[in-house]
């Protein structure tokens, strides 16, 4: 099962640039002690875990 709180939308070959940004201020709030880890998957990689389920 998947939760997925957000979506967003890039352009295309923008997709691995906007993860590693949002990498780095998941960071940021989990050092500040805002939030717990987070995590964050490409709709590929959903995708893929969709197909061998």
């Amino acid at each position: 099962m998947y939760s997925i709180r957000r979506v967003y939308k890039t352009k295309p070959g923008k997709t691995r640039e906007a993860a590693l940004l949002l990498k780095e201020i998941a960071d940021i709030y989990t050092e500040a002690a805002k939030r717990k880890k987070l995590k964050f998957s490409t709709m590929e990689e959903l995708f893929r875990g969709l197909k061998k389920s």
